[in-house]
């Protein structure tokens, strides 16, 4: 076997996992009561096409504007995504919208002093919303300001305390992610008090799983399901499944969110690792292609790059690599495998 088939699954799936996580993180799909709708959409969508069409006819709209640069965003589109959103500040600098969605874009771009202008000017116009808060305190995150995104997470709870959601998704995936699982754990037993959702339970599933408590995850990701059969927890399930070493069980979770919820990027990536740990490579491929066609920012093709160098062929994953690191420029797995690769 060639140096380069030596995988190892468990560093595969941290892989996979902390580029699903990131991506979510900072996606734009917060609205308060939506914190919990997913679109996952391609980029031939059929709204992006009708909205490309209302914007050409009505271009000064900036709703329309508005829609069709978060709609770029969703499909990786980042450069259409910020020159649609800039031209819609500029016809209307004080647009709520305007400034959430274009906050996004250059947080998620590293453009994090703009970013941090626009959240800066939204709360302004709109102290008491906790909403608001939560998202600049991503940005801190991002900008690896820990304080100050802390302290922006608890000026949400300071505002509304009964908020499961700032609790769970705010502070504890924010904990989560700077190390600090005992804090994750409290914030998180917390929102299931407040609300004993299917979210909530999935959440701690999530936190469980990454301390290797996965029993107790396990029983955190049924609850969800028991409560919501169309939960994410599906997806959780089917990662725990896949880090407990539990190819089999770990299969089935990520089929059966795909067959009673709906195609998606991250769970296609997670199939594809446990079918290129499987040595199952046509079904690897099939399966990393699919997410890379859903959302080219999900290791889709980081995930085809290392079924083809197992492969030995090194041709396609170079350019599945560069494929990613077009998705994702700063995606470190990609320029370690492209540099192994050299020369190949």
């Amino acid at each position: 076997m060639s140096k380069f088939k030596k995988f190892d699954l468990a560093i595969l799936i941290l892989v996979a996992i902390a580029l699903v996580g990131w991506f979510l993180y900072q996606s734009p799909l917060l609205k308060t009561a939506d914190w919990r709708e997913d679109i996952a959409v391609t980029s031939n969508d059929p709204e992006e096409l009708a909205l490309k069409e209302q914007v050409k006819n009505d271009p000064d709209n900036v709703s329309l504007l508005t829609q069709l640069g978060n709609i770029y965003f969703k499909h990786g589109k980042y450069d259409e995504a910020q020159l649609t959103l800039e031209k819609a500040l500029r016809l209307n600098e004080n647009d709520r919208g305007v400034l959430e969605s274009l906050g996004n874009v250059y947080r998620y771009r590293g453009e994090y002093e703009k970013s941090e202008s626009l959240w800066k000017k939204a709360i302004a116009q709109n102290p008491d919303d906790a909403h608001l808060y939560v998202e600049l305190g991503k940005l801190y995150r991002n900008w690896l300001k820990p304080d100050l995104a802390e302290a922006s997470f608890k000026q949400a709870i300071s505002i509304d305390p009964t908020d499961d959601l700032l609790y769970s998704y705010g502070l504890g995936y924010f904990y989560r992610d700077i190390g600090k699982m005992d804090l994750a754990l409290e914030s998180f037993q917390k929102a299931l008090e407040l609300n004993p959702s299917a979210f909530n339970y999935a959440g701690m599933g999530d936190i469980y799983r990454e301390i290797e408590r996965y029993e107790e995850s396990e029983v955190m990701f049924k609850k969800a399901i028991s409560l919501d059969p169309k939960s994410e927890a599906y997806m959780g399930l089917g990662y725990l499944y896949t880090r407990w070493g539990k190819d089999d069980l770990a299969e089935i979770a990520f089929k059966n969110y795909l067959e009673k919820i709906k195609p998606k990027s991250e769970v296609y990536t997670g199939l594809g690792y446990i079918y290129l740990h499987q040595k199952r490579f046509a079904e690897a491929r099939d399966a990393f292609q699919k997410s890379a066609d859903i959302n080219p920012t999900l290791g889709g093709y980081l995930g085809l790059g290392e079924v083809h160098m197992a492969e030995e062929n090194f041709a396609l994953a170079r350019k599945a690599f560069e494929a990613e690191l077009s998705a994702n420029p700063n995606s470190a797995p990609a320029k370690n495998f492209l540099s192994q690769i050299k020369n190949r």
